[in-house]
């Protein structure tokens, strides 16, 4: 017959023969995105119930956190218990630790108000599936004659859905062709321009989008050129425009980026 402590659905400390001798803890690796955030890590073991908090970090960084255990859990869950992180803001890994090594993967994905991750794994999906966070980011407003010039500062991947931006030339005569450059880190320039022509004393309202295009030239005061559409572009990644012609008195606005961002 099995003694009373091998009878158990579930892994306890006294099924090992080293029992004692094993330090156990749980480990949440999570990698934020625009807000830190708290999680909560509900479980239980055979000693009874534990609630756990862990902040994650609001610029892409990742932040890992252990936390002792008396036994190996029964069950475990991370969520995220209040309103304002939608999808795409926190992924979380949450992992089992024996004397301070990992050795075995409890649960990961994404932990929004909407979903949380559970071991035993259950099926949860993501409320879109393999979409990230959409956000909206102003550069700064370059002076006269300058360029926008923007870089990426945070841990994240960003896939570029838009980009708007204002020209207004001077009344010096010259034609004008704004070119848009995005750089990696490795120093990869991706350049995007469109087949408008801007002549002095004119003001045109630039698109960079997925699924633009530069057929048939502008429509009014609005000019719009394609983008990379499954680009990701990551940290120290910077944004840049050139105007071929462009003089000292042209005056560029403040950029508008639609992106969408992943946890890195």
């Amino acid at each position: 017959m099995p003694k009373d402590d091998e009878k158990y659905p579930f892994l306890t400390r006294k099924m090992l023969a080293f029992e004692q001798g094993t330090t156990l803890s749980i480990r949440i690796k999570s990698a934020g995105n625009t807000l830190a955030q708290t999680l909560t890590i509900r479980g239980m073991t055979k000693e009874g119930m534990f609630a756990l908090k862990h902040t994650t970090a609001s610029d892409g960084s990742g932040v890992t956190q252990d936390f002792r255990m008396p036994d190996f859990p029964i069950w475990v869950t991370v969520t995220l218990d209040v309103t304002g992180g939608g999808q795409g803001t926190c992924y979380v890994a949450l992992s089992m630790l024996a004397n301070g090594e990992q050795i075995f993967d409890l649960c990961s994905g994404l932990v929004y108000y909407q979903k949380s991750i559970s071991y035993p794994i259950t099926s949860n999906p993501d409320k879109r599936p393999n979409r990230g966070y959409f956000t909206t980011i102003q550069t700064t407003d370059p002076a006269a004659g300058a360029q926008i010039n923007y870089t990426i500062t945070d841990a994240t991947w960003w896939k570029i859905h838009a980009i708007q931006f204002t020209l207004v030339t001077d009344a010096t005569v010259a034609n004008r062709r704004v070119h848009l450059k995005i750089t990696t880190p490795d120093s990869m320039p991706i350049e995007f321009w469109g087949n408008v022509d801007q002549t002095a004393s004119q003001t045109i309202i630039y698109n960079f989008k997925i699924g633009g295009n530069c057929m048939g030239g502008n429509d009014g005061n609005r000019a719009q050129a394609d983008l990379l559409p499954d680009a990701l572009f990551s940290v120290n990644t910077t944004i840049q425009t050139t105007i071929t012609g462009g003089v000292a008195g042209d005056n560029l606005s403040a950029a508008l980026i639609y992106v969408e961002k992943f946890p890195n």
